[in-house]
C-alpha cells in the first residue's frame, strides 16, 4: 500500500469511491457521477487530498485543509473514505497521521472534523485523540 498526494488523474477514482461509500448507511446519499466528480474537483482546487493505493488502485482517501477561526488557523478533516474491503486494516489511521504531519508543518495546533453519529469512523477518531468539543451542528428544513 502506498500513500501519496492525489494527482488530477486520481480524481475519477476518488469520486467513484466517494459516491459508492456515501451511498450507504448512515449517509444514504444519491449523488450521480457528474455531481460527485464536481465535488471532488472543487476539493482538489481548494484542499489537499491524500490517496491510499493498492496495486495502483485508490482504496481510500482523506481530504483536508485549513480554515481561519477566532484564535487562528485550524486544520479541518473534510472527508475520509476507505473502501469496504480494506476497512479495519489501519489505512484510515495512516491517512489521518499523514494529514496531521502535513498540517503540523504549517504550525497548525488544532484539527477539527465533523462526523455522522452513526459513522463507522467515530471509533477511529476517538482512538486518534479527537474529542467532542461542545459545538453543536444544527440544520433546519425550509
Amino acid at each position: 500500500m502506498n500513500i501519496k498526494f492525489a494527482e488530477e488523474k486520481d480524481l475519477l477514482e476518488v469520486a467513484n469511491l466517494y459516491r459508492t461509500e456515501y451511498s450507504e448507511k448512515p449517509y444514504n446519499e444519491k449523488w450521480d457521477e457528474e455531481t460527485t466528480t464536481e465535488i471532488v474537483k472543487n476539493y482538489f482546487k481548494k484542499s489537499k487530498i491524500l490517496v491510499a493505493e493498492d496495486n495502483q488502485r485508490v482504496i481510500g482517501f482523506i481530504i483536508f485543509g485549513t480554515f481561519q477561526w477566532s484564535d487562528g488557523q485550524r486544520g479541518h478533516i473534510k472527508e475520509i473514505v476507505i473502501t469496504k474491503e480494506f476497512q479495519g486494516q489501519g489505512i484510515g489511521t495512516k491517512l489521518m497521521k499523514k494529514a496531521e504531519e502535513d498540517l503540523s508543518k504549517s504550525n497548525i495546533k488544532i484539527i477539527r472534523l465533523s462526523a455522522h453519529i452513526e459513522s463507522r469512523a467515530i471509533n477511529l477518531y476517538h482512538k486518534l485523540g479527537f474529542k467532542e468539543n461542545g459545538l453543536v451542528q444544527m440544520e433546519k428544513e425550509l
